[in-house]
């Protein structure tokens, strides 16, 4: 039987431990380093996310504000467009209505008083109340405006006699059916217009008896 050397044996375990030891601490050596790259990476990741997202935030705000900037002058725009078409509009319609206030004016003889002028809704009509001195007074009123180029139809819609002292009038209403006038058409520039040039309309003091 081989003797056993226990020297050896001790020597061999011991080399084989320091091996394991060395290994080991090798291995730990290598995973501190990788964990320490990994944790530089992560930071320097982490770094410039941050720097790319502010970037990013800062883009949004400028687009966000740009956005905000150009919302509110299309809505100035709008408006002003609005606001515009809406002078035009008032206007026509102020043009409108003044032609067919010059027109129910001019064609009034010297003995006619206008006392009241009224338009329907939608200014498709007009009303007009007055005095005459007589009924052909009246007559010649209505044929005056029948002339014009402003009212399609002319109705007497109301006739009644009065009186103020010693003088008798003929209290009457008028409804005037309107023409679609553009608004650089005047009702001055008619025939009835010509023939209307009288003094001016003047509405007698009727508790005062003149």
């Amino acid at each position: 039987m081989k003797p056993f050397n226990f020297a050896e044996t001790k020597l061999t375990e011991r080399a084989f431990c320091g091996r394991q030891i060395s290994r080991n601490l090798r291995l730990i050596g290598a995973f501190v380093i990788a964990m320490a790259l990994v944790t530089i990476g992560s930071y320097a990741c982490r770094r410039g996310i941050g720097a790319e997202a502010r970037r990013v935030n800062s883009s949004l705000a400028v687009i966000q504000l740009d956005c905000t900037q150009a919302r509110r002058e299309l809505e100035s725009a709008k408006a002003t467009q609005c606001q515009n078409v809406w002078q035009s509009q008032l206007s026509e319609i102020s043009g409108h209505r003044l032609s067919y206030l010059n027109a129910v004016i001019q064609c009034a003889p010297g003995d006619i008083w206008l006392s009241r002028v009224m338009s329907s809704e939608g200014d498709t009509m007009l009303t007009v109340d007055g005095k005459a001195v007589s009924f052909e007074a009246l007559s010649t009123y209505t044929s005056r405006l029948r002339l014009t180029t402003t009212f399609e139809d002319v109705r007497i819609a109301n006739t009644a006699f009065g009186k103020a002292g010693s003088t008798v009038f003929v209290d009457f209403s008028l409804n005037l059916k309107l023409k679609p006038v553009s608004v650089d058409s005047s009702p001055a520039s008619n025939g009835a217009a010509s023939a209307s040039a009288q003094a001016p309309i003047h509405v007698p003091d009727v508790a005062g008896g003149r």
